[in-house]
């Protein structure tokens, strides 16, 4: 009888530690650099296609290093108006990775639609930015 009792209690202790788990692991989720064949940034109308390797691998290494995350993403597009979108291109088609930067005036930020928000360095943001307007 103790043993079942041990048994539910170790049981009842798992479920309720699974259940308090939060999102707070949530990762950036980026396509596997190899099969990415180029980048589209685009802000407001205008689109830019990178296809240089090391531009590409400047803008995965700015974005792997993101790792605060500040919030939850619940919309399509970030709340602001003012947006850069990264599309990533890899050798199979579109991919379906979307990643938009931004600022406003909490600081810099990296969105993903429905992953979250997840805060930057003002120098990653101007190496993402850079890579748009050069």
């Amino acid at each position: 009888m103790k043993r079942n009792l041990l048994f539910v209690f170790l049981i009842v202790q798992i479920a309720f530690l699974s259940a308090c788990s939060t999102k707070e692991d949530t990762s950036l989720t980026l396509p596997d650099r190899s099969d990415v064949i180029s980048v589209n940034i685009s802000c407001g109308d205008e689109t830019k296609t990178i296809t240089d390797g090391k531009q590409i691998d400047s803008l995965f290494a700015n974005l792997s290093a993101v790792s605060n995350r500040s919030g939850e993403s619940y919309d399509d597009t970030p709340r602001t108006d003012d947006y850069l979108k990264i599309v990533f291109e890899v050798t199979a088609g579109q991919s379906g990775s979307v990643v938009y930067s931004f600022k406003n005036k909490e600081g810099f930020f990296v969105e993903q639609p429905y992953n979250g928000i997840f805060s930057i360095e003002e120098t990653q943001y101007g190496a993402i930015f850079e890579l748009y307007y050069n």
